[in-house]
């Protein structure tokens, strides 16, 4: 690159001119966005070499014309000077033929001259634009190249997008932690408390199902605080396992409910019961619309 300039609008973009000599012949001057990173265009220019060699053959070719031209008009004067005076007595389609047939040959000759000019015009154009071709292809790619990049950047924007999504919906619903206990056994039977502590964002109209039947309700369970669940079995044998079923509003004010799975194991070396919940924070059942 011999050289290149370039001008600023702003922080955010530039347009920066690079002199490309592709050839001795033709220089590409390439526009780029400094901003963006994209060619914004090419326009093929006359090297300083290919003006001067086009000026060159061009006054070559006129001073041929002119060489040719006046050597003509001598030899057409030493042809026919000294008989010029029967012009007026001719008639005057007689003046217009002979006027045409000394003129003629010096027309050919321009016509022929102007013929090579613009051939030589003609190969120089169509290298410049095969040339401007080619990079316009350059160009293509290059911006093929960008719009994948763009795309890989808005996946990678998309990604992260969705990741803060599923942050901030994951911190406006509870943190359970369910834990369970044996309570005694009297006249009605055999209880347990189950304890459902919530460790995440505050949760309302909350309702606790116990194998399907609803057994605690409350307003509010706010962040940090817990709530405890009284289970009775009546029948001793009946008792093994039970599914828990928390229904709530969450901080988006949408319902959801959440299931346990609580084990209930007899300890005969102490006559007493361990009593498990799993998962700890429940399985995620569909969202339930009130």
């Amino acid at each position: 690159m011999n050289g290149g300039g370039g001008s600023c609008a702003g922080e955010t973009s530039c347009v920066t001119v690079a002199i490309i000599p592709i050839s001795d012949s033709v220089t590409m001057v390439r526009m780029f966005s400094v901003g963006m990173g994209i060619p914004k265009g090419f326009i093929a220019v006359d090297s300083e070499a290919t003006l001067k060699k086009r000026c060159f053959m061009g006054r070559v070719l006129a001073i041929t014309g002119i060489l040719l031209t006046v050597l003509y008009a001598f030899f057409a004067w030493w042809l026919v000077g000294d008989r010029i005076q029967t012009l007026r007595c001719m008639e005057l389609n007689a003046v217009g033929d002979f006027l045409a047939g000394a003129f003629g040959p010096v027309a050919i000759l321009w016509l022929v001259l102007g013929f090579f000019q613009q051939g030589i015009e003609l190969r120089q154009g169509t290298a410049a634009l095969l040339l401007q071709a080619g990079e316009l292809r350059s160009s293509v790619d290059q911006q093929k190249e960008s719009l994948g990049v763009s795309r890989e950047q808005f996946a990678l924007q998309k990604a992260n997008t969705d990741l803060e999504h599923e942050r901030l919906a994951s911190s406006l619903e509870p943190k359970f932690s369910l834990s369970g206990r044996y309570t005694g056994q009297g006249n009605q039977g055999i209880d347990f408390d189950i304890v459902i502590a919530n460790g995440g964002h505050t949760i309302t109209c909350v309702e606790v199902a116990f194998n399907g039947s609803v057994l605690h309700k409350i307003d509010v369970l706010a962040t940090l605080n817990k709530t405890v669940v009284r289970v009775n079995f009546s029948d001793y044998n009946v008792i093994s396992s039970a599914t828990i079923v928390i229904r709530y509003l969450n901080g988006l004010e949408q319902f959801k409910m959440r299931r346990f799975v609580v084990a209930f194991d007899l300890i005969n070396t102490r006559g007493s019961w361990d009593v498990s919940v799993t998962p700890k924070n429940g399985y995620p059942v569909n969202t339930v619309h009130a």
